[in-house]
């Protein structure tokens, strides 16, 4: 099996949108997800049998395609950061963090917006990672940027990008995350969506058999989104 997703999300002046795209390919089978949450608690979801556009990259920017009722979307400042969050031989599940903090353009987006992509492979069973909660967020301010991962399972990890550069993660709780050489103080929060993963709306916007809920938050110019997940691996008879 191999999946791809992408994620983006646009913060403009008081409003949140979040994009979701994956193509999930099983033998000759392809399946393609798109979804989206908005501040305003809309959501959308379509699957898509033999796959669907997936976002490009083109002389540092994302160009995140029309699909459906949602116009294309433009994410500059874009630049390679992947990293293999686990690997076990030739099993393999890559992140790369495209845009920390760039201008997005787009149909009726304004000339303030901002926002962050990302993009996630995984070649193999998401079971085999050992996940038992994770949790995932970033802050994109006016001149800095802060993204953050802290991984519970068979295989801990943490991470943490400071204005793209990475730097040890020393705590991580709903008041505060710190990092070797910041400390970042999260305000008022905003729930979107709080719902089971793989049965919700969003279901597709997560790795397959991977269960929790969706937060995000926003503070004026800054959007911190968590993620919980957790798993259970399904017992051999």
């Amino acid at each position: 099996m191999y999946l791809e997703k992408w994620y983006g999300d646009v913060v403009d002046q008081r409003s949140v949108h979040v994009h979701y795209r994956a193509n999930l390919r099983i033998g000759p089978l392809v399946v393609g997800y798109a979804g989206s949450l908005a501040s305003e608690g809309r959501t959308h979801c379509r699957f898509v049998p033999g796959g669907i556009p997936l976002p490009q990259l083109a002389s540092g920017i994302v160009e995140w395609p029309s699909f459906g009722q949602h116009a294309a979307l433009t994410f500059g400042k874009s630049a390679s950061r992947e990293r293999r969050l686990w690997q076990q031989r030739t099993r393999l599940l890559t992140w790369d963090p495209l845009v920390l903090n760039g201008p997005v353009a787009g149909a009726g987006v304004s000339g303030a917006a901002r926002g962050y992509a990302e993009r996630l492979t995984l070649n193999c069973g998401p079971w085999r990672l050992g996940l038992e909660r994770l949790s995932w967020g970033r802050y994109c301010g006016t001149q800095h940027s802060l993204t953050w991962i802290r991984w519970f399972g068979r295989h801990p990890l943490r991470l943490a990008l400071l204005n793209g550069e990475p730097v040890p993660l020393e705590d991580v709780s709903r008041e505060r995350i710190e990092c070797a050489g910041a400390t970042l103080r999260l305000g008022g929060r905003q729930v979107l969506v709080h719902e089971a993963m793989d049965e919700g709306r969003c279901g597709a916007g997560a790795t397959p058999a991977v269960a929790g809920n969706a937060l995000l938050q926003r503070d004026r110019d800054q959007v911190v989104r968590t993620r919980r997940a957790r798993h259970r691996r399904a017992r051999r008879r």
